[in-house]
This record gives C-alpha cells, structure tokens and sequence, in this order.
C-alpha cells in the first residue's frame, strides 16, 4: 500500500473517530505547486461540528513559494448557531436494561448477518444502529 494511502487512511480515521467535519470542495484551486508542475491540495481544513456550518475559508494568491495560504474564518454569535453535540455525552450503564439491549442487537445480527470471511471493516453490510433510535434506547444517555 503506498505511503499516501495509509496517510490517508490515518486521517480518515481520525476523522471518522472526532467530531470533525472537513470542510473542502474538489472544484477549489490546488494550494501547492510542486517543482515538478503537479499541483495538489495538501492543506485539510477541519471544524468542530458544532461550527463547521458557520466556517469559510478562502484560498490566498500564491506568495511566490508555491503555496497558496489558506485562511479560515469562523462567524461566532450568529442567531442561528445552535450546539449540534452536547458538550458533554455519556452512557449510563447502570440503568442499562440488558435482556432489552441483547434482544435488539440479536434482531439487528439477524436482519444484516455478519460475514466473517471479509475484512473486519466490512463484517457489516450496514451499521447497527439499533441505539440511535430514541424509542428503541437500551442505556440512558447523560447530558
């Protein structure tokens, strides 16, 4: 696997792990120029998602080094910003109704069985997500 494809995939995790939204459009100008003449997009712009509809960005003329700056902006004390996440989220496992929660996740094995002979990645077809539900909610949520 080329060293590019598990940078990648390091920032893709981390991305997929944290409450972080890239903010990027494929029909922006590259921000590097190599030596060579490629010219690439290495610069990764990442919001909290509680800010990432109120972030801009805007791709500066080149300084004369090949790399074009980026400056990021962020509007705070709109009207309409609202907290997408709450600041603080955690399980109450001690609440946890277990016969309720095993008895979902059985259903939920059935409708989508696993298929051990792939990559672990893709034992699923499609998540279980049978705890986002809130009328279907085995462990309380604390706020």
């Amino acid at each position: 696997m080329p060293a590019t494809n598990i940078a990648l995939n390091k920032i893709e995790d981390f991305i997929n792990s944290n409450p972080l939204e890239l903010i990027y459009s494929n029909e922006d100008p590259a921000t590097y120029l190599h030596c060579s003449g490629t010219r690439t997009t290495p610069d990764l712009l990442l919001a909290s998602n509680d800010f990432s509809e109120h972030t801009q960005y805007k791709i500066m003329d080149n300084p004369g080094s090949g790399h074009k700056p980026v400056i990021a902006s962020i509007t705070i004390g709109s009207k309409s910003m609202t907290r997408k996440v709450p600041t603080k989220l955690s399980w109450n496992f001690k609440k946890a109704d277990w016969s309720r929660c095993t008895n979902l996740l059985e259903n939920e094995l059935q409708r989508s069985p696993l298929n051990f002979n792939q990559h672990p990645d893709k034992l699923c077809d499609r998540p279980l997500n049978f705890n986002q539900h809130p009328d279907k909610l085995c462990i309380d949520m604390i706020h």
